[in-house]
C-alpha cells in the first residue's frame, strides 16, 4: 500500500505542476491574479502570479498529505481495506486538482476580459 500512496502522491504533484506552469506561461502578461471573486463577479483581492498560482495546489497538497501520513504511521489494523484508503486519497487528489482547474477556468476568463 506503500508504493501505492507514493505513486497517489506524485501523480497528483505531477498533475498540480503541469498545470501551474501551463498556467504561468498563459497568465506571463499578469504580475497579479485574482484570488477571490464577489457576488458582483468582480475579483475582491489579487495576490502576485506565481504565489497566486501555488497557493491552491499546495492548500489540497497538503490535505492529501495529511491523509496519506495519517494512514501510513497509523498504529493498528485499518478498519477498511486497501481499495477504499486509496480510493480516499485519489478523491482527495482529484478534487484538488478539479478545484484548481476550476480556478483556473476563472483566472483565464478574467484575463481575456483584461485583454
Amino acid at each position: 500500500m506503500q508504493a501505492s500512496i507514493l505513486v497517489l502522491v506524485i501523480l497528483y504533484l505531477a498533475a498540480a505542476a503541469l498545470l501551474g506552469r501551463w498556467a504561468d506561461r498563459r497568465l506571463a502578461a499578469h504580475d497579479r491574479l485574482p484570488m477571490q471573486w464577489g457576488l458582483n463577479g468582480r475579483p475582491n483581492w489579487h495576490a502576485p502570479r506565481r504565489p497566486a498560482l501555488i497557493i491552491t495546489p499546495l492548500l489540497s497538497g497538503i490535505g492529501l498529505l495529511t491523509g496519506a501520513v495519517l494512514i501510513l504511521f497509523s498504529s493498528g489494523e485499518p478498519n477498511v481495506g486497501e481499495p477504499q484508503i486509496l480510493g480516499l486519497l485519489a478523491s482527495l487528489a482529484v478534487v484538488g486538482i478539479a478545484v484548481y482547474a476550476g480556478w483556473l477556468g476563472f483566472v483565464m476568463g478574467w484575463a481575456r476580459a483584461q485583454a
